[in-house]
Formats: C-alpha cells, sequence, structure tokens
C-alpha cells in the first residue's frame, strides 16, 4: 500500500507538473533522505491520516519542504537576527526535515518542532538523531503554542488555514519583541501584510514561493 501510495504520487507531480516538477521532487526531497539516512520525502493526504487531532479539519496534508528553498530563505533570515540569541520554530514540523536543515546550517539558541499528528513525532525523532541534531519535539496545537523567545525565527510551510495562522500571529505578536517568519507557499500571506516584508519570491511552482517578513514589538513587554 505505501508504495502504491508513492507511485501515485510520483504520477501526480509528472501529470500536474511534467518531468520537471517530477525531477525537482526527487532532487529537492528524495535526494535529501538518501544523503542523511532520513524519512521525511513520503506524503501522506489528509484523509490517509489515522488520528484527527484538535483542529485537524484546519490542516493541510503532510508534505516536506523542498531542501533548498529552506536553505535559501534560511540565509535570508539570518539577515534580520542573529541565531546565537534566537529559537527556531517550526510550527507545522512534520518528519524534522525544516528542523534538521536549520540545525546543519545555522547555530540557533533553540530548536523547537510543533506537530499536531502524534504518528510524525517519532520518525522526526529518528530523522534528527540520524543527523546529530538535537531539537524540542512537541506534540500540541500549533495556535496554541506561546514558548518561544524574545527573539524568534518562525518557520511554516502552509500548515493551515487563515484561522489558524491568524492564532499564530496573535501569539507571535504577543510573545516575541522580534520574530522573523519564513512563511513557504504564502497562500494566507495577507494575515501578514502589517508585519514588514523584507523578501519575497515568485515563482510559477507555488512550492517554491517564499515570504519573510519582520515584526518588531518595540517597547513593549514580553510574556
Amino acid at each position: 500500500m505505501k508504495l502504491h501510495k508513492e507511485l501515485h504520487h510520483l504520477l501526480f507531480l509528472a501529470k500536474n507538473g511534467g518531468v520537471k516538477k517530477l525531477m525537482d521532487h526527487l532532487y529537492e526531497n528524495i535526494l535529501f533522505d538518501l544523503k542523511n539516512g532520513t524519512n521525511t520525502s513520503a506524503w501522506l493526504e489528509k484523509n490517509d491520516f489515522k488520528h484527527h487531532p484538535e483542529n485537524f479539519e484546519h490542516g493541510i496534508r503532510y508534505r516536506a519542504s523542498a531542501t533548498n528553498e529552506v536553505v535559501d530563505a534560511l540565509s535570508e533570515a539570518l539577515k534580520h537576527i542573529d541565531p546565537a540569541e534566537a529559537g527556531f520554530y517550526d510550527l507545522g514540523c512534520g518528519k524534522g526535515k525544516t528542523l534538521i536543515i536549520a540545525g546543519l546550517k545555522s547555530n540557533f539558541n533553540t530548536l523547537v518542532g510543533v506537530e499536531y499528528y502524534p504518528p510524525f513525532l517519532p520518525i522526526a525523532s529518528q530523522n534528527l538523531d540520524n543527523c546529530d541534531v538535537q531539537a524540542d519535539l512537541r506534540e500540541g496545537d500549533m495556535s496554541k503554542f506561546t514558548e518561544f523567545k524574545d527573539e524568534s525565527v518562525i518557520y511554516l510551510y502552509n500548515p493551515a488555514d487563515a484561522d489558524l495562522l491568524s492564532e499564530v500571529k496573535k501569539n507571535i505578536e504577543a510573545n516575541t519583541s522580534k520574530a522573523v517568519l519564513i512563511y513557504n507557499k504564502p497562500i494566507h500571506g495577507d494575515l501578514f501584510k502589517d508585519w514588514q516584508k523584507v523578501s519575497e519570491k515568485i515563482d510559477p511552482d507555488p512550492d517554491h514561493n517564499t515570504n519573510i517578513y519582520v515584526y518588531e514589538n518595540n517597547g513593549l513587554t514580553v510574556n
């Protein structure tokens, strides 16, 4: 069944994006797993989730970010914050790929992944161990997470609908003095229009569109 699902996804990519989209998936996702001994590239559609956690109806299917999309966005984001003083938070961390890249490519003070689908957490933990990256994995609803550091980098890969992301935004504003948001596939980017957009990548492939925003809570007390 698992192999059937993988073949279905590859055929879907080839049909809807042609050879370029298929090769992109192979290079950006499958190659990452082959190089690192990880398990991140396999999709999981929402109707295949075995558990329906709180706010399941607001979530999106699982699919890992493209490797270079994360690398490039992280490089751009770090122009606006010192990672040694900041925490990195992947909200909807899935199987841990973005946390691995952040851990290998930078020196963040803290790495935290928040994931509401319990079966992903042991997979993420094993993937992190395989890459010798230390991160704090939290099971829970991203809209209720408030434990950001005073300075934080937050990563989103189209994890949820506008209702949930509105709550995420409020929590970031209430619990940081400075936040840099990396929003890959920014379908609901208008939610952050009152933050400073410092980078915008536009590509025909929506999975390679990424906005970076900076929020600064000047002079206000942070929890």
